[in-house]
């Protein structure tokens, strides 16, 4: 090691390189060390459709737990159903295979309430234009 330091005082080209190169080394060290010491996060991203035929912000809440029930159901999930919620009115629309189709999802329009905050959502009216055997 002497030896080193004795040849870079003879040569000052050589220590200004040694010392670029014992730097570019530290930042290195110090990027692979921050980058391998982060810690891993887990966020929760929601997405969140905005259904340009939602009055509201509750009929947009009441309107998408509908869908999801319709969609969940066993007997209504291969069906083509849409619902849309207008002042707390359900529009259903679509087609079934079978009237017992087109009234468990009216049943489900219905029954779905949403509570937010301590306040209950509930349809105050469903219109069922759902066609069977179609």
């Amino acid at each position: 090691m002497m030896l080193f330091f004795r040849q870079a005082k003879a040569r000052p080209d050589l220590r200004r390189k040694t010392v670029v190169l014992y730097g570019l080394l530290l930042v290195l060290s110090l990027a692979v060390y921050s980058g391998c010491n982060k810690k891993n996060r887990i966020g929760l991203d929601v997405d969140l459709y905005l259904y340009p035929e939602a009055a509201s912000g509750d009929d947009l809440l009441l309107q998408t737990a509908i869908r999801k029930q319709l969609f969940l159901n066993t007997v209504t999930q291969n069906s083509v159903i849409h619902a849309r919620v207008v002042d707390k009115i359900v529009f259903l629309t679509g087609s079934v295979g079978t009237q017992h189709e087109k009234d468990e999802a009216d049943r489900l329009a219905r029954e779905t309430t949403v509570t937010v905050n301590g306040v209950s959502l509930k349809s105050s009216e469903v219109r069922n234009s759902i066609s069977v055997g179609t």
